[in-house]
């Protein structure tokens, strides 16, 4: 379930799964400290599609171990939510640097883990010539924008955020795959356009899609 907002353009939109185990067995190995310790992945056993991903909450479980069958209840949140744990780290081994917006976003998704591929809405732009195609590569910011005056740095749920913010996109997750949307960008035939990156080809090659059919 996604969580409750009052905005149609909140930033970054995250969600939550509780999944139930029936088990005979003590799950020790289940615990998780960390963000991103333990995987949950959800399949359609149909078609084998992924239909929901994340990892489990960093938090403590009971077992009553008072009878043969125990059914444990645990909460996972998805690969975005997991980003709040996740500090920013300079993208070039040689020091800060301005990077574009496209690198920034690929290294966000990398470190997702679970991620395959993620989709943004196509926008439009006037550079007082013409009428171009926005394109996340074109665009460049300095890295010391994701680090405070004290020299700490952001975490990659707030550099995605702002992201968002920045370009005025709506971020969540679907599946395994990720979904950057301008809701203002639907064509009169109710159809979103735009590009697809893909883990596969390190988040650095563009496929021009129709995202309207890709997220069904």
């Amino acid at each position: 379930s996604y969580a409750d907002s009052e905005r149609l353009y909140e930033p970054l939109r995250t969600s939550t799964c509780t999944v139930k185990v029936v088990s005979t067995q003590y799950l020790m190995n289940l615990y998780t400290g960390k963000a991103q310790g333990t995987q949950v992945i959800l399949k359609n056993e149909d078609d084998d599609r992924i239909e929901w991903c994340g990892f489990l909450q960093p938090n403590l479980y009971n077992q009553g171990y008072s009878s043969e069958i125990e059914e444990i209840e645990f909460e996972a949140s998805d690969c975005l939510s997991s980003l709040q744990y996740l500090k920013y780290e300079d993208y070039y081994s040689n020091g800060r640097m301005s990077v574009p917006f496209s690198y920034a976003i690929g290294d966000i998704m990398e470190k997702c883990k679970l991620i395959k591929s993620y989709y943004i809405t196509k926008k439009q732009y006037n550079d007082n010539i013409s009428t171009q195609d926005l394109k996340l590569n074109n665009f460049f910011i300095a890295e010391h924008n994701f680090f405070s005056e004290e020299d700490e740095p952001w975490t990659l749920e707030e550099v995605l955020e702002e992201t968002c913010k920045f370009f005025g996109y709506v971020c969540y997750q679907w599946g395994d795959c990720v979904y950057f949307i301008d809701y203002d960008q639907f064509t009169d035939a109710k159809k979103l356009l735009g590009y697809r990156y893909d883990k596969d080809s390190n988040w650095s090659k563009s496929t021009y899609v129709n995202i309207t059919a890709a997220s069904n």
